[in-house]
């Protein structure tokens, strides 16, 4: 993939208009496509859209079947993406059933997954009372986040890409790409750490 970048002024620097990463560190030649069948939703809150270590953009660009929708004002979506019976939220609610335990008989044909913080999703969550009315699958991660970038709130935590490839390694395992998914995310990973220098 080409990387499109801009230069306004020398104060500013070149950055990829389609990963939103700077140029000298695109990612866009190393995400693989991805011809998932399961339709993926991300629901993102406003202030993760241009933020340099979010890795929605990975799914983005990547999967066949994605929808990216950002909550505004009040972190409310303007038009509600579902339009299937058979979605299903990716959300800790105390009813929620674990997705490893699900029969194939029960995958979604979409699955909505929420883009930001822990208070971003829980207001993204308060916001839409449609999404309560979706089923709801946990994730329950046999080890720990890669996202070492961010604090994560509790264990268990994962990032949006962990978590949806962890979903699609489970209704769809035999679908190319997606271990290099999580290997462009770590490689993003690694480069922010390496770039990072306290102030």
């Amino acid at each position: 993939a080409s990387v499109e970048t801009a230069q306004t002024s020398p104060e500013f620097r070149d950055e990829c208009y389609r990963c939103f990463r700077a140029a000298s560190v695109c990612i866009c030649d190393r995400v693989p496509q991805v011809a998932n069948r399961t339709e993926i939703i991300v629901l993102q809150h406003h202030r993760e859209l241009l933020h340099p270590i979010g890795t929605a953009r990975i799914a983005r660009l990547a999967l066949k079947k994605v929808q990216v929708s950002v909550a505004h004002r009040y972190a409310k979506l303007a038009v509600q993406p579902v339009t299937e019976t058979g979605a299903a939220l990716l959300y800790p609610h105390p009813q929620a059933s674990n997705l490893d335990d699900l029969k194939p008989a029960e995958f979604p044909d979409q699955l909505v997954v929420l883009d930001g913080t822990w208070s971003q999703a829980s207001a993204m969550y308060r916001a839409n009372p449609w999404l309560g009315q979706l089923r709801h699958l946990v994730i329950q991660p046999k080890s720990a986040s890669n996202y070492r970038i961010r604090r994560q709130p509790k264990a268990g935590c994962l990032s949006t890409i962990e978590a949806i490839v962890h979903a699609l390694n489970i209704f769809e395992p035999a679908t190319h790409g997606l271990p290099e998914l999580l290997d462009v995310f770590d490689h993003m990973v690694d480069q922010q750490l390496g770039h990072y220098r306290p102030a």
